[in-house]
C-alpha cells in the first residue's frame, strides 16, 4: 500500500512539473490554450482601463506579434506608426491620458504583442496630475524592469516638452524628468533618444510649428520625431 502511495505521489509530482513547463510554453509561444485563457480572463477580470477608455478594450482582443511596440499616452497614440515605418511590424500601445501608473496596470496588454523592442515615451500626464519627478522615475523603472524581464530591448525616449506658453512651470519639471531619464539610461546602458533636440528650444519649449496646442504634435512634428528614432527602430 505504501509503495502504491509513493508511486502515485511521484506521478503527481512529475505531472505538476510537466504542467508548469507547459504553462511557461503557453505564455511564451502563445500555443493552445493561450487565446482561450486570455479571452476568459478578459471577461472575468477586465483591465481597469477598459471601462474608462474604449481603445483599451481593443488591446484585450487584438495582439499580433510584432517587432516594435510604442508605449505612451495620446502623443504616442495619435501617430500612425505602422505607416510611418511601413517596413516594420509595429504596434501602437499609446493611450490617451495615460500616466506611468496607468501603463503599469496594462503591461499584460503591452507585452502580449511579444515585441523585440519597446520604445517608451510618457510623463506629461503624470506632471499634470501632480506627481513628483522621483515618483515618475520610480514608475518608469518598474515599467522598464517588466519589459526587460521578457528579454525585450528597451529604448527610452525623452518626454516631449510642452510649450512654455501652455504649461509654464511644468516645462521645468519635464526637463528635470528628462535629465533623470537620460542619467538612468546611461547608467543602465539603455538607448536614450532625446526627441526634444529638434522639436523644442530652451526659450519656448515645444515649438509652435510642430504643435497645434503646445502639447500634441502635428504631422510635421511626427516626421521630425520619426527621423530621430529611426535608427533605434531599424
Amino acid at each position: 500500500m505504501l509503495k502504491g502511495l509513493f508511486f502515485r505521489a511521484i506521478l503527481f509530482f512529475l505531472l505538476g512539473i510537466l504542467l508548469f513547463i507547459y504553462g511557461i510554453l503557453v505564455e511564451r509561444y502563445r500555443i493552445f490554450p493561450f487565446e482561450q485563457i486570455r479571452y476568459v480572463k478578459n471577461i472575468i477580470l477586465p483591465t481597469s482601463t477598459s471601462y474608462e477608455k474604449p481603445r483599451a478594450t481593443l488591446f484585450d482582443y487584438f495582439s499580433p506579434q510584432v517587432d516594435v511596440v510604442m508605449i505612451g499616452d495620446s502623443i504616442t497614440q495619435n501617430a500612425i506608426w505602422s505607416e510611418i515605418f511601413p517596413n516594420i511590424k509595429i504596434a501602437n500601445r499609446g493611450l490617451t491620458g495615460d500616466t506611468t501608473e496607468d501603463i503599469l496596470k496594462r503591461m499584460d496588454n503591452i507585452l502580449s504583442v511579444q515585441p523585440k523592442k519597446a520604445l517608451i515615451m510618457v510623463g506629461i500626464m503624470d506632471i499634470y496630475s501632480g506627481l513628483s519627478v522621483n515618483e515618475i522615475i520610480k514608475n518608469y523603472v518598474e515599467i522598464i524592469e517588466e519589459i526587460r524581464a521578457k528579454k525585450i530591448t528597451v529604448v527610452v525616449q525623452s518626454t516631449l516638452e510642452c510649450s512654455k506658453k501652455e504649461c509654464e512651470d511644468r516645462l521645468d519639471k519635464v526637463r528635470q524628468l528628462n535629465q533623470k531619464l537620460e542619467e538612468y539610461s546611461t547608467t543602465h546602458n539603455f538607448v536614450f533618444v532625446d526627441i526634444n533636440k529638434r522639436l523644442s528650444s530652451i526659450e519656448e519649449g515645444l515649438l509652435s510649428q510642430y504643435s497645434y496646442d503646445g502639447i500634441h504634435l502635428i504631422g510635421k512634428g511626427y516626421s521630425v520625431w520619426a527621423e530621430q528614432i529611426s535608427g533605434a527602430i531599424n
